[in-house]
Protein backbone atom coordinates (compact mmCIF):
# COMPACT_ATOMS: atom_id res chain seq x y z
CA UNK A 1 0.00 0.00 0.00
CA UNK A 2 1.67 3.35 -0.46
CA UNK A 3 2.35 6.10 1.52
CA UNK A 4 -1.49 8.07 1.63
CA UNK A 5 -3.21 4.53 0.94
CA UNK A 6 -6.49 4.42 3.49
CA UNK A 7 -7.64 1.39 5.43
CA UNK A 8 -8.84 -1.41 2.76
CA UNK A 9 -11.07 -3.99 3.44
CA UNK A 10 -11.56 -7.80 2.57
CA UNK A 11 -14.60 -9.57 2.56
CA UNK A 12 -16.74 -12.59 1.59
CA UNK A 13 -17.24 -14.73 0.17
CA UNK A 14 -14.04 -15.76 0.56
CA UNK A 15 -14.46 -14.98 4.54
CA UNK A 16 -16.99 -16.57 5.58
CA UNK A 17 -17.12 -19.61 8.18
CA UNK A 18 -19.17 -22.30 8.29
CA UNK A 19 -21.39 -22.68 11.62
CA UNK A 20 -19.79 -24.36 14.54
CA UNK A 21 -19.63 -26.05 17.77
CA UNK A 22 -16.46 -24.78 19.89
CA UNK A 23 -15.07 -26.12 22.62
CA UNK A 24 -14.16 -23.17 25.16
CA UNK A 25 -11.31 -23.20 27.71
CA UNK A 26 -10.85 -20.84 30.54
CA UNK A 27 -7.43 -19.98 29.34
CA UNK A 28 -9.12 -19.19 25.27
CA UNK A 29 -6.53 -21.73 23.70
CA UNK A 30 -7.22 -22.78 20.36
CA UNK A 31 -8.90 -25.85 20.49
CA UNK A 32 -8.06 -27.99 16.97
CA UNK A 33 -10.76 -29.04 14.71
CA UNK A 34 -12.14 -25.55 14.84
CA UNK A 35 -13.72 -24.58 10.99
CA UNK A 36 -11.16 -21.48 9.45
CA UNK A 37 -11.67 -19.02 6.90
CA UNK A 38 -10.73 -19.79 3.34
CA UNK A 39 -7.21 -18.57 2.32
CA UNK A 40 -7.17 -14.73 2.33
CA UNK A 41 -4.10 -12.98 0.41
CA UNK A 42 -2.58 -9.97 0.80
CA UNK A 43 -0.26 -8.48 -1.85
CA UNK A 44 1.38 -5.78 -0.18
CA UNK A 45 2.70 -5.38 3.52
CA UNK A 46 -0.47 -4.51 5.81
CA UNK A 47 -1.67 -4.91 9.13
CA UNK A 48 -4.48 -6.26 10.18
CA UNK A 49 -6.56 -3.99 12.52
CA UNK A 50 -10.07 -5.17 13.19
CA UNK A 51 -12.40 -7.78 12.24
CA UNK A 52 -16.40 -7.71 11.85
CA UNK A 53 -18.40 -10.55 11.68
CA UNK A 54 -22.28 -10.70 10.36
CA UNK A 55 -24.27 -14.02 11.46
CA UNK A 56 -25.60 -15.85 8.95
CA UNK A 57 -27.16 -18.67 10.39
CA UNK A 58 -28.60 -19.94 13.74
CA UNK A 59 -27.63 -18.84 16.31
CA UNK A 60 -28.57 -15.36 15.04
CA UNK A 61 -25.59 -13.57 17.29
CA UNK A 62 -22.27 -14.58 17.94
CA UNK A 63 -21.91 -16.43 21.50
CA UNK A 64 -20.40 -14.53 24.83
CA UNK A 65 -16.96 -15.37 24.85
CA UNK A 66 -16.24 -15.69 21.07
CA UNK A 67 -13.29 -14.23 19.44
CA UNK A 68 -11.78 -14.25 16.22
CA UNK A 69 -8.61 -15.36 15.59
CA UNK A 70 -5.48 -14.66 13.12
CA UNK A 71 -3.35 -17.67 11.45
CA UNK A 72 -0.53 -16.49 9.50
CA UNK A 73 1.34 -19.75 8.69
CA UNK A 74 1.36 -21.71 12.09
CA UNK A 75 1.30 -18.52 13.75
CA UNK A 76 -2.03 -17.73 15.67
CA UNK A 77 -2.66 -13.95 16.84
CA UNK A 78 -6.04 -13.56 19.07
CA UNK A 79 -8.32 -10.72 19.03
CA UNK A 80 -8.05 -8.38 22.00
CA UNK A 81 -11.86 -8.70 23.25
CA UNK A 82 -14.74 -10.86 22.00
CA UNK A 83 -16.97 -9.59 19.69
CA UNK A 84 -18.34 -6.44 20.39
CA UNK A 85 -22.27 -6.95 19.65
CA UNK A 86 -23.20 -3.65 17.43
CA UNK A 87 -26.57 -5.35 16.39
CA UNK A 88 -28.60 -8.25 16.47
CA UNK A 89 -26.59 -10.38 14.17
CA UNK A 90 -22.95 -8.49 13.97
CA UNK A 91 -20.03 -7.55 16.16
CA UNK A 92 -16.59 -6.36 16.03
CA UNK A 93 -12.75 -7.23 16.97
CA UNK A 94 -9.90 -5.09 16.81
CA UNK A 95 -6.64 -6.29 16.95
CA UNK A 96 -4.33 -3.96 19.48
CA UNK A 97 -1.56 -4.18 18.66
CA UNK A 98 -2.23 -5.01 14.86
CA UNK A 99 -0.85 -8.32 13.42
CA UNK A 100 1.37 -7.27 10.69
CA UNK A 101 1.38 -9.56 7.30
CA UNK A 102 3.71 -9.70 4.73
CA UNK A 103 3.79 -8.55 0.98
CA UNK A 104 2.83 -11.73 -0.90
CA UNK A 105 1.51 -14.19 2.39
CA UNK A 106 -2.18 -15.26 2.98
CA UNK A 107 -4.06 -15.81 6.28
CA UNK A 108 -6.65 -17.37 7.80
CA UNK A 109 -9.32 -16.35 10.28
CA UNK A 110 -10.92 -18.90 13.04
CA UNK A 111 -12.85 -18.66 16.34
CA UNK A 112 -12.11 -19.24 19.42
CA UNK A 113 -14.06 -19.50 23.17
CA UNK A 114 -13.22 -17.93 26.38
CA UNK A 115 -15.16 -19.43 29.41
CA UNK A 116 -16.40 -22.23 31.06
CA UNK A 117 -13.81 -25.32 30.48
CA UNK A 118 -14.81 -27.80 28.31
CA UNK A 119 -17.99 -26.01 27.61
CA UNK A 120 -19.34 -25.54 24.24
CA UNK A 121 -20.32 -22.79 22.17
CA UNK A 122 -22.93 -23.18 19.27
CA UNK A 123 -21.45 -20.56 16.67
CA UNK A 124 -23.39 -19.75 13.85
CA UNK A 125 -22.19 -19.36 10.20
CA UNK A 126 -20.48 -15.40 9.97
CA UNK A 127 -19.68 -13.51 7.17
CA UNK A 128 -15.94 -11.52 7.54
CA UNK A 129 -14.93 -8.42 6.49
CA UNK A 130 -11.31 -8.04 7.44
CA UNK A 131 -9.89 -4.13 8.57
CA UNK A 132 -6.35 -3.36 6.66
CA UNK A 133 -3.62 -0.78 6.89
CA UNK A 134 -0.86 0.40 5.01
CA UNK A 135 2.49 -0.97 6.36
CA UNK A 136 5.24 1.30 5.87
CA UNK A 137 7.99 -0.41 4.84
Amino acid sequence: MSYDDKRAYVGAPSAAIAAQNIVSTASGAIVAGGTLSALLPVAEASFICSVAAVVTATPSSPPAGVKPYILIGTNTTTGATSFAQSSGSSGVCTFVPAVAVAAGSTFQIGLVATGTASATETAGAVNLVVGLGPQYV
